[in-house]
């Protein structure tokens, strides 16, 4: 099946990869991408891309997806 696919593969970059392996916080007040990055052993740019931003302007209540290991 296509999930035992991706499972037995583990294909970086891939959206099966990412649900399996990526965490979701929520901005809270003060955050910034880089605060978020640093916090999280991650880039800003890996974060951008991960979700897609077209601003690196936050908002209070925010979901955003951290790459996984």
């Amino acid at each position: 099946s296509i999930i035992e696919y991706f499972t037995e593969r583990k294909i970086k970059g891939s959206y099966f990869y990412a649900a399996m392996n990526n965490k979701t916080i929520k901005v809270i007040s003060g955050d910034n991408l880089i605060k978020i990055a640093s916090r999280n052993n991650t880039t800003v740019t890996d974060i951008v891309n991960l979700n897609k931003l077209k601003s690196k302007r936050l908002a209070i209540g925010q979901k955003i997806i951290l790459p996984g290991t």
